[in-house]
């Protein structure tokens, strides 16, 4: 059918330029979807407040040959908060940005989809860094990508003393492994709280409690985590990092 129906997050828009807009979106049926909404950024449009960024929205979608077009397209979810407060909106660009760089088009992940509601509902009344970077471990899990802590990633090792972290082995390194492995310092507190982020329920982490140093530790760990694997760096992490001072 050409017709289709999808509730998606809205990722990312571009101006095309004659009151139109190009969507980048993620849908929990089908994965990564780019449609075109026509009008939308005309000021009567009544798509405008539905295409904004963050928005979680219902879509009726058409088939096209390249892109598919936006007949239809109602809020669900704004988020309001967001956009009065530019932490929180940092923090909402990098779970954005995330989705955009894992997420494929045609291949959905429902989880993927749900966390990424339930992360920024969240920030409201989470902090919005443990939100994101949360949802950013959570997410390269989901993915493949799920960075090992527990453990050396190279050779099994529980002993982690002087830890280092590597990327292209996958994790934490040990010191017998760390001169076989492009690598760079990270401390034992760090990797439980990079295994807190990934094992404790969004709802439960409004009880963590980080001091600056740490959360530059673990936002270093998890953006050189995710560019590696990912293959580009995330603006966003670099914008979190300006705005928190962390």
């Amino acid at each position: 059918m050409k017709l289709y129906r999808v509730e998606a997050i809205v990722l990312r828009t571009f101006d095309l330029g004659d009151g139109s807009k190009l969507l980048v979106l993620y849908s929990r049926q089908h994965g990564k979807i780019k449609a075109v909404a026509h009008g939308s950024a005309k000021p009567a449009s009544k798509k405008r407040g539905a295409v904004q960024p963050f928005t979680r929205a219902s879509f009726l979608l058409r088939r096209g040959g390249e892109l598919d077009t936006v007949s239809q397209c109602e809020g669900l979810d704004m988020y309001p908060f967001l956009w009065s407060d530019v932490q929180k909106l940092a923090c909402a660009s990098l779970v954005t940005e995330l989705i955009d760089a894992a997420g494929l088009e045609g291949e959905p992940c429902s989880e993927l989809y749900d966390l990424a509601v339930e992360v920024l509902s969240s920030m409201s009344e989470v902090d919005p860094w443990v939100c994101s970077h949360a949802f950013a471990i959570k997410c390269l899990a989901l993915t493949g990508y799920r960075p090992v802590t527990g453990e050396c990633a190279s050779c099994g090792s529980k002993h982690l003393e002087n830890p280092r972290f590597s990327p292209g082995a996958g994790g934490a390194v040990c010191g017998s492994c760390a001169p076989a492995a492009v690598s760079f310092g990270c401390s034992g507190a760090a990797l439980k709280v990079l295994e807190v982020l990934l094992r404790w329920p969004i709802s439960r982490l409004r009880r963590l409690r980080l001091d600056p140093r740490l959360k530059t530790e673990v936002s270093e760990i998890i953006s050189s985590h995710a560019a590696h694997h990912l293959g580009r760096d995330l603006k966003s992490a670099s914008f979190v990092q300006k705005i928190t001072g962390v």
